[in-house]
């Protein structure tokens, strides 16, 4: 028998029921603003990336940055952009 309730589900996994309630006992010990940083914290941020088709051939471009780096988001590409361009890139870009 195939199930679609999510709450059978849960039923047949009593792991689940658990680690959720523990969730739910620390998150109800905190103070709203322990609670925000925790959800900060804990919540998935999806990375900097964009799709862009050109002349059939479809680009991925996906940026991955580390968070103790010296430098933040807008100083890299500042720096970057700063940079002269090498010969043979039109306008500061690889075409």
């Amino acid at each position: 028998m195939e199930k679609t309730n999510d709450a059978d589900s849960m039923q047949d996994r009593p792991e689940i029921k658990q680690l959720l309630q523990e969730i739910t006992d620390l998150l109800a010990a905190m103070t709203k603003e322990e609670r925000i940083a925790w959800f900060k914290q804990t919540a998935y941020s999806p990375p900097v990336e964009f799709v862009r088709e050109m002349d059939g051939t479809v680009y991925i471009v996906r940026s991955l940055f580390d968070p103790d780096a010296s430098e933040n988001i807008p100083e890299k590409v500042e720096r970057i952009l700063s940079k002269p361009s090498p010969e043979g890139i039109e306008g500061g870009r690889q075409i």
